[in-house]
């Protein structure tokens, strides 16, 4: 299983999504709250398995889904209001009944947090937990390289503890000295504006592979931009919130969710 440092790595993910830095998002230390950086992995974990691939082979009509059963978190920097997450996503171990996702949230050019949670498939009949099989398991395995079966740990043997020293007498606490002022942090550098600036602010964007996206709601637009070439398409009455799997080469063959369901780019018309 892959360790901290490469979930730090942006390298390593091919799904993301970005996500705004709500101001409610911050505490009184005046940076994001550890519980949002929850939320930005909860986001990243529901576009990979709700949408796209993953969600279109367990059906319209779901017999099964996925709960959450652990989750661990360790927390690399700190991030500010105003900003952008972007949170990467993907496999890192696929068992028989569960699977577990990494995660890496990245912010102003470097990682601020990686996680790691583990979730169950249960049947919504029995409420217990099914075989991850077939087109699921595909769907999933396209996510990762390092799927491997469940396994057990093995048995330690415990070494026969060794008699504790007696404790040393504790020296008196010295007095504390006072708290020096915090240092200033430096201005958060704003996010990569690669759309059309009379489109505004998108109201969310991603990319996978060497595709970037960006969907403004209010002005009913597509932004994609494919190695350095911009195009946008008008959405008409599709919100889109995320990108799917590409149904083989080319932008005639990526496809997008939606709360509609699926939308391909070639329905789409094309403005610019």
């Amino acid at each position: 299983m892959p360790g901290t440092n490469q979930l730090a790595d942006p390298a390593s993910f091919t799904e993301w999504v970005r996500e705004r830095v709500r101001y409610s998002d911050t505490d009184m230390q005046g940076h994001v709250n550890n519980l949002a950086y929850m939320a930005y992995a909860e986001t990243g974990r529901s576009v990979l398995l709700s949408t796209g691939t993953v969600a279109a082979t367990l059906g319209e009509t779901p017999r099964a889904t996925f709960l959450l059963a652990r989750v661990e978190v360790d927390f690399l920097g700190e991030t500010r209001w105003p900003g952008e997450v972007d949170i990467g996503t993907r496999v890192e171990r696929l068992g028989r009944t569960s699977v577990t996702l990494g995660q890496g949230i990245f912010s102003a050019g470097s990682c601020k947090a990686v996680t790691r949670s583990t979730l169950v498939l249960i049947d919504l009949a029995t409420r217990k937990p099914t075989p991850i099989e077939g087109a699921t398991r595909e769907a999933l395995e396209a996510f990762g390289d390092t799927a491997v079966a469940e396994f057990e740990l093995p048995q330690a043997t415990m070494e026969p503890m060794q008699p504790m020293e007696a404790m040393k007498p504790m020296e008196p606490m010295k007095p504390m000295e006072p708290m020096k002022p915090m240092k200033g942090t430096a201005p958060m550098r704003p996010a990569e504006r690669w759309w059309p600036d009379d489109l505004g602010s998108p109201s969310t964007s991603g990319g996978q592979n060497d595709m970037r996206y960006a969907f403004f709601a209010q002005a009913r637009r597509l932004a994609i931009d494919t190695a350095g070439t911009i195009a946008v398409y008008d959405t008409g009455h599709h919100d889109i919130n995320g990108v799917s799997q590409q149904h083989g080469g080319g932008l005639r063959n990526l496809a997008f969710s939606s709360r509609d369901g699926e939308v391909r780019l070639e329905t789409l018309t094309k403005v610019s």
